[in-house]
This record gives structure tokens, sequence and C-alpha cells, in this order.
């Protein structure tokens, strides 16, 4: 960018004082050839940002089901089983399996053992399971979240095994999840692609650069300024959405969607709170029409004369 800014400058700087000529227009670049360059430069680089944005919805959408299929299977663990060690064991597994796929797509370069460090300072994993998850090469994060199913099939029993569909389709879904993820990631843009987009990236700036330069206009470079930073931040911009799982701006947060998976979980799997069931059905509910009320103050008048249970602290 700097040195396309500094030659359309200098270039620009030479013809204001006859320092640069175009030779009678021998190196007039015709406005009609720049047209054709820019329509295809446009074209090209649209495409490819659309690809890449496509790419990050795709991976944003895959990223946050998981999420979401962790919390339905804690709440089954809530529901299903009566034993809270079982129910916490089983947690510990999905929890650590999804933190280890993220850790598998984010590309660190650390020792195994070392990537899965966390896991066992939160508790997820003690020394001995990771010593054995770290001896098997690819992904191992299946292995984990399996241990949970047969935890669940032992603790359901044969009288409950039915219920054991609900835990494993939900299981499988994260497997899958995770595939596609590592699909959409192994496959990238072609390079051939890349190369000419970037082919006829510099050879358009290159045009502009001179025949921009060569107008008396005071506007020319810093509109050429702004052309070359447009482009050139759309490619760039593009290369980064392609691939959000790491440290760049447009990154997903996944440290911080980690903490809150875990904050979920935990909040589901350890709540002692218990509604007071026949309390509440011994009142009749107040019969309010909330679409005639606009503000919060309306909405607190359309309840007066109900008397509420005020006990809890």
């Amino acid at each position: 960018f700097w040195v396309l800014l500094f030659v359309n400058g200098g270039i620009w700087w030479g013809w204001r004082y006859g320092y640069v000529s175009t030779m009678d227009g021998m190196l007039e670049v015709p406005d009609e050839l720049m047209k054709i360059a820019a329509g295809l430069l446009t074209y090209f680089i649209v495409f490819y940002s659309n690809h890449c944005y496509q790419r990050y919805v795709d991976l944003y959408q895959l990223t946050k089901k998981m999420a979401g299929l962790v919390q339905e299977i804690i709440s089954e663990l809530r529901i299903r089983m009566d034993d809270v060690n079982s129910r916490r064991r089983c947690a510990r597994y999905v929890l650590a399996a999804v933190a280890m796929i993220f850790f598998e797509i984010s590309g660190e370069t650390r020792s195994a053992h070392e990537e899965l460090r966390p896991l066992i300072q939160a508790g997820l994993l003690t020394h001995h399971e990771v010593a054995y998850v770290v001896q098997f090469e690819g992904s191992s994060s299946f292995a984990v979240v399996h241990w949970a199913l047969e935890i669940i099939r032992k603790e359901l029993g044969l009288e409950r095994e039915r219920f054991l569909s609900v835990f494993s389709s939900k299981v499988y879904k994260i497997r899958k999840a995770a595939s596609q993820i590592e699909d959409i990631l192994g496959m990238p843009m072609p390079f051939m692609y890349y190369h000419i987009l970037n082919v006829m990236l510099v050879q358009n700036l290159s045009l502009w650069a001179f025949g921009m330069g060569c107008n008396d206009s005071i506007l020319a470079p810093l509109l050429f300024a702004l052309t070359t930073l447009i482009f050139i931040g759309m490619r760039e911009l593009s290369g980064m959405l392609s691939d959000p799982f790491g440290e760049d701006d447009v990154d997903f947060p996944t440290n911080a969607w980690l903490v809150e998976i875990y904050d979920q979980a935990v909040l589901l799997l350890e709540h002692t709170f218990e509604p007071d069931f026949e309390a509440l059905c011994e009142k009749p509910f107040p019969l309010v029409n909330l679409a005639e009320f606009d503000h919060a103050d309306d909405l607190d008048s359309g309840f007066e004369g109900y008397e509420w249970e005020d006990d809890v602290d």
C-alpha cells in the first residue's frame, strides 16, 4: 500500500512540474481499458469476499450449534440421571470434549499434553485421562465424549435404556458439527484463484497509480489512496474471515464462549432451587392483555390489585 502510494505521489508531483510525460499520449491509459480492468477486478474480489463471508457465517452457526447441544445434554443429564456424581462426571467429559474441539480447530502449535493442561486445571480431565488421550493422533475429542455415553448407558440400566438415544443423537450432532467445521477449514479458496486475484489487484493498482498520477487535480492522489485502501482492505479482511479461529480482530472469541458454556452448564447441573408448584397453582394467573401496554410502568399498573407472594429474599 505504501509503495503504491509513494509511486502515485511521485508520478503526480512529476506530472505537475513537467518531469513526467505521457509522450504525446503513447503512455496514456485509455478510460475504456481502465473500466474493463476495474470491472473484472471488482467481480473477482466481490466473489472472493462473498465466499469468505459465507464461510464465516457457516462456521459461526456450527460453533454456536455445538454450544446449544451442550446445554441440551446437561439438561437431559439433570432430568434423566438421579446419581449426582454420575451427572457431574458425564458433564465433565462433555465440556472437555467441546473444549478439545476448539483446541483442535484453532491449530495451536503446542504439544498435545500442554494444550490440554487447561482442562486439568479446570477439573474437567485428570492427568491419567490426558495421558491416555494424547497418545492417539488426530481428533480425540469424540473418544472423550464417548466415555460420557458409556456412563449414561450404565446409569440408565435396561429399564431406561430407551433414553440413551436422546443423549447419543445430541453427541453425534456435536461430532457432525465439529467434522463440518474441520471440512470447511480444510477446503480453502483454490490457490490459483487467489493467485489470479492478487495479480489482477497489483496490475490494476499499478495502472491506477500511473493514470491518476498523470492528472492535474490535487484530489487525484487522495482518490487513489482511498481506492487502494478499500481494495487491499477487502482482500485482507476476506482472508481473516475465511479462518476465524485465531488471534485476529475478527476471529471468534472462543475463550469467552468456552467460559460461557461452562457457566451455563454449572447453572443447569448444580442449581438447588425447587419451585413451589403447589403454591403457584393455588393462585389464579392475572389476565392481562400485554398488547395494550407500551411501557414498563403501564405494564406494572395492569397487575394492580393482584397480591403477589413476596417470600423471596
